[in-house]
């Protein structure tokens, strides 16, 4: 299977390393800042939003360098989260219920 690569990876360096344990790892290397880190698309995008608290790294790069960077994370993670929103209508839609009913005479 062959992982399709979204524009966050246009913004950043794949940088391979070997783990403690002798395995390659791959991380991510900011073409902006250098800043070095794991994670996915998410990460990647969180990194550039500069967004505090959720464990990355704010990228330090000068604002005019980031500001079209930050329109674009911006923009991609608003159309995730539409995909998301979007996904979870149509579970909603497609779903079903089934309703029984038991009634109990006891008549002796």
């Amino acid at each position: 299977m062959t992982i399709e690569k979204g524009p966050e990876c246009d913004y950043v360096t794949l940088v391979q390393h070997e783990g403690t344990d002798g395995v390659k790892q791959g991380k991510n290397k900011c073409k902006l800042c250098e800043h070095v880190f794991h994670g996915g698309a998410t990460r990647i995008r969180l990194h550039f939003l500069q967004v505090f608290g959720c464990g990355v790294a704010k990228c330090t790069a000068a604002e005019d360098k980031l500001e079209p960077v930050k329109k674009v994370m911006l923009q991609l993670e608003q159309d995730s989260r539409k995909k998301e929103q979007q996904e979870a209508q149509d579970q909603k839609g497609n779903g079903f219920s089934i309703s029984i009913s038991i009634s109990s005479s006891s008549e002796e």
